[in-house]
């Protein structure tokens, strides 16, 4: 049977819960390759190799190997395969996890291993939080990993303990042996693997490795990459960082684009906590919960301070985290993971939201995807400047939701949600109220204050191309406030009767009745992100 049919046989959605992702036989081809550069092209022959989760043999497929040792959990895949590799010496039916020795039919490597000529070659499962099946009839993922033996051993080196191919790594150091391996970038870079770092770093050191897009894989995102590395026992000398070689498939010629260097800040702070770590200790309390500008849910994992200006949502430290967990937002996140925002830190937040939302899109990628964020030179002379532009554009990116609402129940409580945010005056927004019929803002505005941002606004200078940003988005507020009284009829879900309605209310307006001005106001944010991206490198915020 054709090793790419084997593979389409396997239902698709087992296949993903267990972080299986078969090898296609270009990337097996082009690891053996990487292999051959370190230990010569006769590799094959004069070492022992073993692959402890072969699946369907697609890393040893068309190769002959002259002592080859296989094994995997399934008995099927080693039944679907069994004309792959007839001259291995173990075809084994195996649950590598639920035990730390070899059994006896791997005696053989053993012994290969102790005549320094065994070389490990696998990619193991890329699932988390029990992604990998051990027990029959478990209904989630928190009934699997946890349960392995590895799992338990492990369980001193933190949260890659339940990770499945640093399970298998953590079985193989301890057995010894050179290790080439097909995995994500987490543990070279993520906080959450220092402890395991430690381990392994003490243990083995790099030689060698590529990166290519984890989409090759089949039903694999294009957003991650997957990294292939060789490593041999000793110690890593560099612990802060490993380079390899970014490889693209070009119709079915693979190119090298350029290098990687993919580091850890184990030495280093990180952005949230040089962030958290900066925040008073005050008493936080039960605020209504947002999911989004103007939906409260009547529970969540968010928490404010009272005197709060508003809350920042920066989950995980990585780039990857950037589009789903990183936004402001007014009162506190149903999501949680996140920040108040108060005004001792209010810059701070600024410059923490356009470094997470500038690399998004197009500039996050499968490529830089791990990649971590560390405290900025803010000493750097052009820092502040850019620090002030922060503040425009974290008032109007898609990802701003601050809003304005009254009247909202939360647990049965009425409650008030000012707009801290407001960039215009008190004074502006009457007159306008006045000049349009609009009675509902100008009581909602009589009796109020300026708010936090334009008083801010009043003792600063921003850059050309921040206030062209300001004065355009305040343009557009004066040019949809005719629009208030309709929208009040026709969507009170918005809440723009409100004197301080945030950028999330005032695009509502624009998507409805002025598109084409909506448009040119983004071309125009953009040439502002465009610059403030520079600086999340100038500063030192992310590496190149």
């Amino acid at each position: 049977m054709n090793i790419e049919n084997i593979d389409q046989s396997y239902d698709d959605k087992s296949r993903r819960w267990h972080g299986a992702f078969f090898t296609p036989p270009i990337w097996a081809k082009k690891a053996q390759d990487y292999i051959s550069s370190v230990y010569g092209d006769d590799w094959t022959q004069k070492y022992a190799v073993y692959d402890p989760c072969c699946s369907t043999k697609n890393l040893t497929a068309g190769v002959h190997f002259k002592e080859l040792y296989q094994s995997t959990i399934n008995q099927e895949e080693l039944d679907y395969a069994k004309n792959i590799n007839p001259e291995a010496k173990c075809r084994l039916a195996y649950d590598f996890l639920s035990e730390m020795d070899l059994p006896r039919e791997l005696d053989g490597f053993k012994t290969a291993i102790a005549q320094n000529r065994a070389i490990w070659f696998l990619n193991p499962p890329f699932g988390s939080d029990g992604s990998y099946k051990i027990k029959e009839g478990a209904e989630n993922k928190k009934d699997i990993t946890k349960n392995t033996l590895i799992y338990n051993e492990m369980k001193n080196l933190g949260k890659a303990s339940a990770n499945l191919y640093s399970q298998f790594l953590y079985k193989i150091i301890g057995i010894g042996g050179k290790i080439c391996f097909f995995s994500n970038p987490t543990f070279p870079t993520s906080g959450s693997f220092k402890k395991f770092r430690e381990f392994l770093f003490s243990e083995y050191k790099f030689v060698k490795g590529f990166l290519f897009p984890a989409s090759e894989f089949e039903g694999a995102s294009n957003q991650w990459g997957i990294v292939f590395s060789i490593w041999e026992p000793g110690e890593q000398e560099n612990k802060n960082e490993i380079e390899v070689d970014i490889l693209k498939n070009h119709s079915g010629n693979i190119e090298k684009i350029g290098t990687k260097v993919l580091y850890n800040l184990d030495e280093t702070q990180s952005i949230n906590k040089w962030y958290s770590s900066s925040l008073p200790k005050y008493k936080r309390i039960d605020l209504p919960q947002l999911s989004t500008g103007i939906s409260i849910k009547q529970n969540g994992m968010g928490n404010n301070f009272e005197e709060n200006i508003g809350y920042i949502v920066s989950g995980g430290n990585a780039i990857y985290y950037n589009n789903q967990d990183s936004y402001i937002i007014n009162s506190t996140s149903s999501r949680g993971k996140g920040f108040p925002i108060i005004p001792k830190n209010f810059l701070k937040c600024c410059s923490l939201f356009t470094a997470r939302r500038t690399i998004t899109g197009q500039y996050a990628n499968w490529i830089n995807n791990k990649d971590e964020y560390s405290i900025p030179d803010t000493d750097h002379p052009d820092y502040p400047q850019w620090n002030l532009d922060c503040i425009v554009y974290s008032l109007f990116n898609t990802a701003s939701n601050q809003s304005s609402l009254r009247d909202v129940i939360y647990k049965d409580k009425i409650w008030q949600i000012l707009n801290h945010w407001f960039w215009m005056s008190k004074k502006e927004m009457m007159k306008l109220a006045d000049e349009n019929d609009n009675p509902l803002v100008y009581q909602d505005a009589k009796t109020d204050k300026d708010r936090f941002v334009y008083n801010y606004l009043q003792n600063i200078t921003l850059s050309p191309d921040a206030q062209r940003v300001l004065d355009l988005a305040s343009n557009l507020v004066r040019k949809t406030f005719p629009f208030r009284n309709m929208a009040r009829d026709q969507h009170p879900e918005w809440y723009t009767q409100t004197w301080d309605a945030g950028w999330y209310q005032i695009k509502l307006l624009l998507k409805t009745y002025l598109k084409e001005d909506l448009k040119n106001f983004r071309e125009e944010y953009k040439i502002l992100e465009n610059r403030l991206r520079d600086g999340v490198y100038k500063f030192g915020f992310l590496r190149r």
